[in-house]
């Protein structure tokens, strides 16, 4: 049997063998995995991978499980009598384990923090003028206010490549029905409408948090937003 669950911070696939997952224990699986869908959201990629045989003989279950992270692949495994009480014993140390990859991770060099995906900073190429994109925003002028962001497309670009790793169905139309560029017009388009309640964050990081819903938009309706975009550019 094979079980997948397409979640955007961690991908979980399950296998078992000789053995039918029930609905109750895949309920109780799923909720033993919130600290660790919490551990990895720092990270473009995170796939787990949950292979559980039954054995007759001893009368009991092995699991192992494997945690893909962006250079790093993190391994364990249990055996118990019950399935699910091996497989939250599983997660438990890949809990423990993400944790000491990431404090490793704090004190290596910054670029490998960004080799590892856990660095996605979004910086301008110069300073933008705060009071123009306010103005620009105040009076719904959206080409002065994309122009003067502009200083952030560089690194926009090499941020959302990241993030897009996350959507495979995303890396799959690009190139063909999207490009980078929509995505990055999306994200003007969200801060134009945002700008005036921007939570009073380093404008870099602020719009590095609406590439998700930007994303998230263009899927819930890819037609339309394509339209809006490519009808201001």
């Amino acid at each position: 049997m094979r079980y997948t669950d397409e979640d955007h911070d961690l991908r979980v696939q399950i296998q078992s063998h000789h053995y039918e997952l029930s609905p109750e224990i895949k309920e109780r699986m799923e909720s033993d995995l919130e600290a660790l869908r919490k551990l990895v959201r720092a990270f473009p990629v995170a796939e787990l991978h949950v292979d559980i045989s039954r054995h007759v003989r001893r009368k009991d279950f092995h699991l192992r499980t494997s945690l893909r992270l962006p250079q790093k692949t993190l391994f364990t495994g249990e055996r118990d009598i019950w399935p699910d009480r091996a497989y939250e014993q599983c997660i438990r140390k890949l809990v423990n384990k993400v944790k000491a990859y990431k404090e490793a991770l704090g004190r290596k060099p910054a670029q490998e923090r960004v080799a590892a995906g856990l660095v996605h900073e979004v910086y301008p190429s110069r300073e933008p003028d705060l009071v123009k994109l306010a103005d620009a925003a105040r009076e719904g002028d959206y080409f002065a206010f994309r122009e003067e962001l502009r200083v952030y497309q560089e690194s926009l670009d090499e941020r959302i490549g990241r993030w897009i790793q996350r959507y495979p169905e995303a890396q799959a139309m690009l190139g063909r029905e999207l490009v980078l560029s929509d995505i990055v017009e999306e994200v003007y388009l969200q801060a134009f409408e945002r700008f005036l309640d921007r939570p009073s964050d380093r404008l870099g990081n602020w719009l590095g948090s609406l590439i998700d819903p930007s994303l998230k938009a263009l899927f819930a309706d890819p037609d339309g937003e394509l339209d809006n975009i490519r009808f201001v550019k």
